[in-house]
């Protein structure tokens, strides 16, 4: 090890130029890297979703979950099944085991295991499968509200704008919450249809058979060429629903839909109802790509609705109600804040003890440790995500430990009359151990919560990450780097030092803490003198602090 601190000192240019260049390519990663919301975790959770119009609970589990369940359990790589049937709906919540199996393989096999059911209902809609993962997550909510314009209206300018942000770059989805499907509302005249001898039922049954699209072979053309030819009956719009045959006779006579009632577009009954500022609103989600950054997505997301804005139809009101990104704007400005006072700081509290220039050095190492650990992390395709920066935001304060050992006996040897290259060297070799060991203390604490299993476990996997990556820079910083600035920056300063310190021994003028160093060596002489009792009371103090905390609540996160 001290051969290699000599050559880092004796080669101080070279570790002065990579930590310019460490410091300018930590900053330009600080505006390049991903910033995110929360880091990509695979839950291991499948969900299974099945809609079936008009049935009933019972009718649902009978009917939709037993032959979902059924052919899911004959898959390998599950947990642990649950299934609810509510009305209309089936949702079939799968856990996997990912010690077991690949969690792709087994969401394959579940996927083919849903599509193979036989005795599937044919009026159910087909099942969706979907794999449970935090990659793409809402970054940004939008009102779409008016006082003025009716549902239809408001609808159609909502999906106008869903389809137009869902076109922007980052963007990956957007989510229409309050959405109503269109509907056309056929309202019968009972007297038409006494009149006429005809039941609803009729009328169901002759809109079901009208309203279909059938292949109906190919057609040879004389030239020898084929075509296929197909039965294009759905219903458009109204009128086509109006002019749908209830009955007819062999003369040609019939009764049309038009004939007993009246046709009209319509929205389903609503389930939710979303207001704005006391308006009418209907919520959309922007659902951001898993590879984009959420701050981005979201700057373009703003820029994109400015552009859409003039071609809303007048009344048509939008609002951002709740942008996820502040909380990730506050946390980067928290740590931004944190270095930036942490560097300040550092300087200010070693000027107390310390010649300034060495407190300048030692302040070095924090945007040294924590950049490197950035750039690593971005190298990696993690991001800055609101968990990963309470990791670096808790290792900001202890990124100068290391340093400031390292620094300090250094120093002491100048201030002894040691030569330069004597002092750093022997100084810096001197306190590899123990600084070490201090680092490695910090790194034990943190280590096991890298392998915390279950979601929780992976959730929290960056914050011991971004606590260890810098700490361990910081030891490279206070044994290879800081050395060399140390003759670069303090370099003939300390003699300056050293004469000022001389003249003003015992004296007035004297450093303040040197003018405290008789006081403190009173105290330590009398509690080494009453050693005895010193102890008794530390394990005094040690058994009421225990005694008091079995007595405490244990709760893993708090209330609110």
């Amino acid at each position: 090890m001290k051969s290699l601190i000599r050559f880092f000192y004796s080669q101080h240019l070279f570790g002065n130029l990579l930590t310019v260049m460490i410091l300018l390519f930590g900053t330009y990663s600080i505006f390049t890297i991903r910033k995110d919301l929360f880091p990509k975790v695979e839950f291991d959770i499948t969900v299974v979703t099945a809609v079936f119009p008009g049935a009933s609970p019972d009718q649902v589990e009978k009917l939709i979950v037993n032959p979902l369940e059924q052919a899911i359990r004959e898959v390998d790589g599950l947990k642990k099944v649950q299934s609810q049937a509510l009305d209309s709906r089936a949702v079939i919540t799968i856990t996997l085991d990912p010690d077991s199996r690949d969690p792709e393989k087994t969401n394959d096999d579940i996927q083919r295991a849903v599509d193979q059911v036989d005795d599937y209902p044919a009026d159910a809609e087909k099942p969706i499968v979907v794999a449970l993962e935090s990659g793409q997550t809402p970054v940004i909510e939008l009102a779409v509200t008016s006082a003025t314009a009716s549902e239809l209206e408001l609808r159609a300018a909502a999906k106008y704008i869903a389809d137009e942000i869902s076109n922007l770059p980052g963007v990956a989805k957007v989510s229409k919450d309050g959405w109503r499907r269109q509907e056309y509302k056929i309202l019968v005249d009972q007297e038409k249809l006494t009149r006429n001898h005809i039941a609803l039922s009729n009328i169901v049954d002759a809109i079901r058979s009208h309203n279909v699209q059938l292949p109906a072979g190919e057609l040879q053309l004389p030239t020898g060429r084929e075509m296929s030819v197909k039965t294009d009956g759905e219903f458009r719009n109204e009128a086509d629903i109006a002019g749908a045959t209830l009955r007819s006779n062999f003369e040609g006579y019939g009764v049309k839909v038009s004939d007993i009632g009246t046709v009209e577009l319509g929205l389903e009954k609503p389930t939710i109802l979303y207001r704005t500022n006391s308006k009418p609103a209907f919520k959309l989600t922007i659902i951001k790509k898993e590879r984009a950054d959420a701050l981005k997505t979201v700057e373009i997301v703003k820029a994109g609705l400015e552009k859409i804005k003039p071609n809303l139809p007048a009344g048509v009101d939008t609002a951002f109600v709740n942008d996820f990104t502040f909380y990730l704007k506050n946390r980067l400005s928290t740590l931004g804040g944190n270095m930036a006072m942490g560097v300040i700081l550092v300087c200010i509290v070693l000027a107390l003890f310390l010649p300034f220039r060495v407190a300048l050095v030692v302040a070095i190492g924090i945007p040294f440790s924590m950049f490197l650990a950035i750039l690593t992390i971005q190298y990696y395709g993690f991001s800055l995500n609101l968990i990963s920066l309470i990791g670096l935001i808790i290792v900001s304060g202890m990124l100068v430990d290391d340093t400031i050992i390292v620094t300090e006996n250094i120093f002491r040897r100048l201030e002894n009359g040691e030569e330069m290259t004597s002092a750093i060297v022997e100084g810096s070799a001197e306190m590899v151990a123990p600084v070490t060991a201090s680092v490695l203390t910090t790194v034990a604490a943190f280590g096991p919560m890298l392998f915390m299993t279950g979601i929780f476990g992976k959730f929290v996997f960056e914050i011991p990450l971004l606590v260890i990556l810098p700490l361990l820079y910081s030891l490279v910083e206070a044994f290879i780097i800081a050395p060399g600035h140390i003759q670069t920056i303090v370099g003939k300063s300390v003699k300056k030092h050293i004469e000022q310190r001389n003249k003003n021994e015992n004296t007035k003028n004297a450093h303040w803490y040197e003018r405290l160093l008789p006081r403190y060596r009173s105290l330590i002489a009398l509690t080494v003198k009453k050693r005895y009792a010193v102890f008794g009371i530390f394990v005094g103090i040690l058994i009421l602090t225990g005694a008091l905390t079995t007595q405490m609540r244990f709760i893993l996160f708090p209330p609110d």
